[in-house]
């Protein structure tokens, strides 16, 4: 799918040898990204399964491009922010996000565990200057996620929280939690 988009957005395919989980590959992206971006562009992540809905990600760089650093899409604070979503993922999701804010406060922000983001190029640049390549996110797993925002926490970004609904009545695979 990434090859079908060239055509019309700069985008690169990275692979890896092998599967070394989210974090590795989410630090591969945006080490990447690191050098190809200006101050003023915007890089996005997201995930692949269609749980998230694509349409967010245009309101993700008009954040940015209206100042924010960092952009999350966020079922937290959306009216319906989970449909079809096993009850025991959305304790787990509420339960995570509730002990990051305690622990780790950030103002303005609410979830620390969605992967719908949105850096500006001046923000990721700083962040992967302060902690370098391999320091920018070193969990391999699904914990790599929230260790990004909390290692862009000292950098005091500015965060813009969109609402969004994850969506898994039509997830072809079961949920790897």
């Amino acid at each position: 799918r990434v090859e079908a988009l060239r055509d019309q957005l700069p985008v690169a395919l990275l692979r890896h040898e092998g599967n070394q989980g989210l974090g590795r590959a989410l630090r591969t992206g945006l080490v990447a990204a690191r050098d190809r971006v200006g101050d003023r562009d915007v890089v996005l992540t997201t995930e692949a399964d269609g749980t998230q809905p694509l349409e967010i990600l245009p309101r993700l760089v008009r954040a940015v491009e209206d100042g924010y650093d960092f952009t999350v899409g966020s079922p937290l604070r959306a009216v319906v922010g989970f449909h079809g979503v096993p009850w025991y993922r959305r304790v787990l999701s509420r339960g995570a996000n509730l002990l990051y804010a305690r622990l780790f406060p950030i103002h303005t922000l609410e979830d620390y565990t969605i992967l719908v983001r949105g850096l500006s190029g001046r923000l990721l640049r700083q962040a992967v200057d302060a902690y370098g390549t391999r320091g920018l996110i070193v969990r391999r797993g699904f914990e790599g996620v929230p260790e990004l925002v909390l290692k862009l926490r000292p950098l005091m970004p500015r965060i813009a929280e969109i609402p969004l609904t994850i969506d898994h009545t039509g997830l072809q695979r079961k949920s790897q939690m």
